[in-house]
């Protein structure tokens, strides 16, 4: 099901593409997150690693805009980012032991396309999806979260001002991008994110 989806936004934005392109805008984007994971409880009667408490994050990249036919819009970015937070040792009674604390900054790259609508005046929504490989980092008393890759699912809503654009976005991730951390078993990412985009070439 999850691929029928992502296949079905690239198909669309795809298709979009390749309709007569309009006008092109380019420049930097930039912003910040606030990411957390859905995962299954650990069993009760074993130690290991807390869900991560994570903290606020930052992304930085360079976006294109491009207009379609039918008030439709794509919007195409190669992002750096890093995710940052802190996971704790916790014992056979789910209580955080004294010291086992490790914070991370995680850094990831990505290439983000959505595919926008224009219902009215300078508000654009918008689906699509973000492939995105999260480098490994080294976490407390010898593991290591490993590298892996990610396509989330991409929701979002942005207006339209004079000098820049504000966005909302809502990213789903689907694979487990926390490996290596043990009884952690589905460190699928869920991402909150606000943006501005400020064009350069217009």
């Amino acid at each position: 099901m999850k691929k029928s989806v992502m296949f079905l936004l690239l198909s669309l934005v795809c298709f979009s593409v390749s309709a007569q392109i309009g006008k092109v805008r380019s420049g930097i984007i930039g912003g910040v997150s606030m990411d957390w994971y859905k995962d299954k409880a650990m069993s009760k009667d074993k130690a290991g690693f807390n869900i991560p408490d994570m903290k606020p994050s930052f992304h930085v990249g360079y976006q294109f805009q491009i207009e379609l036919k039918h008030r439709l819009s794509v919007d195409a970015a190669l992002l750096y980012g890093q995710k940052r937070g802190e996971i704790a040792s916790i014992g056979n009674k789910v209580a955080p032991v004294k010291g086992y604390q490790s914070k991370f900054a995680r850094n990831y790259m990505a290439l983000n396309g959505v595919l926008n609508y224009n219902p009215v005046g300078g508000l654009k929504v918008g689906a699509g999806v973000e492939p995105t490989l999260h480098f490994k980092d080294d976490i407390m008393i010898g593991n290591t979260i490993k590298s892996a890759f990610d396509v989330p699912v991409v929701v979002k809503a942005a207006y339209a001002f004079k000098y820049f654009d504000l966005a909302l976005t809502y990213k789903h991730g689907t694979c487990n991008v926390m490996k290596g951390v043990p009884y952690m078993k589905y460190g699928r990412t869920r991402d909150m994110q606000v943006s501005i985009f400020v064009p350069i070439f217009k």
